[in-house]
């Protein structure tokens, strides 16, 4: 699962540092890297796929994201603020 870009670095390092969640009530688009390449390749080999597509699996909001942080990485103590 890939987290997109704007969480996966500022606030997860946030939350490492100083235990605070700088985006509480965010919510974030959620796409497989595989997907991501299938897509690519597709929009490669079809010559009728122009434009753009956006590439969501699913929509998260900040709690659910943190849980799962907090059970991949117990050890950090991250508590929702």
């Amino acid at each position: 699962m890939f987290i997109c870009a704007i969480f996966a670095v500022k606030t997860f390092e946030n939350l490492v540092d100083t235990g605070e969640n700088i985006f509480p009530s965010s919510i974030y688009w959620l796409v497989d890297v595989q997907d991501v390449a299938y897509a690519h390749i597709q929009a490669f080999e079809i010559p009728s796929a122009t434009g753009r597509y956006c590439l969501v699996e699913r929509v998260v909001e900040f709690p659910e994201i943190l849980k799962t942080l907090n059970e991949l990485y117990p050890t950090l103590g991250l508590e929702r603020k």
